[in-house]
């Protein structure tokens, strides 16, 4: 699979999903719109990161400490260990090298949760577009799974439907523990494009959708 895909994938994957989008529709109590919005601006905003990276490849986009960098070296150890000795090690060393950024992210993003005081909610109201950042921030910062960020997003019912959206949608792609996992598998200028790029593409899109939600 080339890089484009596979970034397009790993953007509109956990959100296009027939548990996330009846979570949605489960959440926003029936609607439709907001569902085939979120749908829509995922798969969009995906498409788009994939064109981005259209002429990358594996050597480009990957840190040279990651496991497909370190592939001619290993190839030995295919040989002598078997194809499914080398899947156990790389599956062991993802695991270490990953999973204490998840744990990370999770405490950073549970403290951040409760510190956080009601109050600070209100200062969403004043205008779209400050709703829209805002949520997109809290997103990233409570880093709730896609499962269950649908009815989040619907418990703050003084804010736009577009402020919603935002929070549905940028949280799967940019969150605390995704911007840890990105950092040690992605070269620094990839994780600036997969980043950045739905950001920008999320507010603006939103933002345009304002109206119509």
């Amino acid at each position: 699979m080339p890089p484009s895909t596979t970034f397009a994938y790993l953007l509109a994957a956990p959100i296009v999903n027939p548990v996330v989008l009846a979570s949605t529709y489960v959440a926003f109590r029936g609607d439709f719109g907001m569902v085939g919005a979120r749908a829509g601006v995922a798969v969009l905003v995906a498409s788009l990161v994939g064109w981005r990276m259209r002429d990358a490849t594996a050597a480009t986009v990957l840190r040279s400490s990651t496991p497909a960098a370190d592939a001619d070296h290993d190839h030995d150890h295919d040989q002598e260990g078997g194809r499914l000795a080398a899947i156990l090690r790389h599956a062991g060393h993802d695991f270490l090298e990953m999973g204490k950024f998840l744990i990370l992210g999770a405490l950073a993003a549970a403290a951040l949760k409760t510190a956080t005081p009601p109050e600070t909610f209100s200062l969403l109201e004043g205008s779209r577009a400050v709703a829209i950042g805002g949520m997109m921030l809290l997103a990233i910062a409570l880093s709730v799974c896609s499962e269950a960020d649908a009815f989040v997003a619907a418990s703050f019912v003084t804010l736009p439907a577009a402020a919603h959206l935002a929070f549905i949608t940028i949280g799967p792609m940019v969150d605390l523990k995704l911007l840890g996992l990105y950092a040690v598998t992605f070269r620094r200028a990839v994780v600036g494009w997969i980043v950045l790029l739905p950001l920008v593409l999320v507010f603006l899109l939103c933002l345009a959708l304002g109206g119509l939600l």
